[in-house]
């Protein structure tokens, strides 16, 4: 089963300096700590925390999200992603650290489907890349307008100026359905 979501963060151009200096502060101060010092002994599910991501190595604020013998799952809530750590690599946060709201929140298209195709998938990323003057492509810049909350998930618009690209690549898989 695969799901047309993407991760939207909602910062506003002053607050992009502040949130980068929240995470150089919160990564210099967890990076100073040794190896058993603010651990997190009994995580349990939903719980904030701050977690080392294996890619960079640095830390971040994360959400505990699934717990198994060896292992935790967490979802770093400024970013989205997920990563399956060890224990040791979590930390319990600060307070200071929790002021900040979560940067990245789920959105979908059309939240009463659950599950998408390749094809639809696809379909999305094509239209929300360009080609550029190398021959490559990069991402296109877009707008998202919120169309409805449900709990902690957006049903979404997605734009190109006033093109509904999202209107459109649920039109077309319809059209090549029926």
């Amino acid at each position: 089963m695969h799901y047309i979501r993407a991760i939207i963060h909602l910062l506003k151009s002053n607050q992009i300096f502040m949130f980068f200096i929240v995470m150089n502060d919160l990564n210099s101060c967890y990076s100073h700590l040794d190896g058993t010092e603010s651990c997190l002994v009994s995580p349990v599910v939903g719980q904030p925390c701050v977690a080392l991501f294996s890619e960079d190595c640095y830390w971040y604020r994360a959400k505990v999200t699934r717990l198994t013998v060896n292992s935790v799952e967490v979802q770093f809530v400024d970013y989205g992603n997920t990563e399956v750590i060890k224990p040791k690599d979590l930390k319990s946060m600060e307070p200071k650290y929790m002021t900040l709201p979560v940067q990245a929140i789920e959105c979908s298209l059309d939240l009463t489907r659950k599950d998408w195709t390749d094809e639809q998938r696809a379909m999305l990323e094509n239209v929300t890349r360009e080609k550029i003057d190398d021959g490559g492509e990069q991402e296109k810049e877009v707008s998202v307008k919120v169309i409805v909350q449900k709990a902690d998930k957006y049903e979404v618009k997605v734009l190109d100026g006033t093109t509904c690209i999202s209107d459109s690549v649920l039109a077309e898989t319809a059209k090549r359905k029926g």
